[in-house]
């Protein structure tokens, strides 16, 4: 990281086990996307880079979007 960057985090390692979906709650759809992609929206627009925790085994899922 360079001086002065922001770097926005994202915790999407949660199971969403309990909202019943099946995977992870950060691949859950809302609307008509999933929530992960509300949260990369509105970081892209003010940090520099973007770094997201994810559960382990979806390391790869959504590389497109990140």
């Amino acid at each position: 990281m360079a001086a002065g960057e922001i770097v926005g985090i994202i915790a999407a390692a949660g199971t969403g086990e309990r909202l019943g979906t099946g995977e992870p709650k950060a691949f859950a759809p809302c609307g008509h996307r999933p929530l992960l992609d509300w949260s990369l929206d509105v970081l892209r627009e003010t940090c520099d880079r973007v770094i997201v925790a994810v559960p382990p085994g979806y390391e790869n899922a959504d590389e497109d979007r990140v």
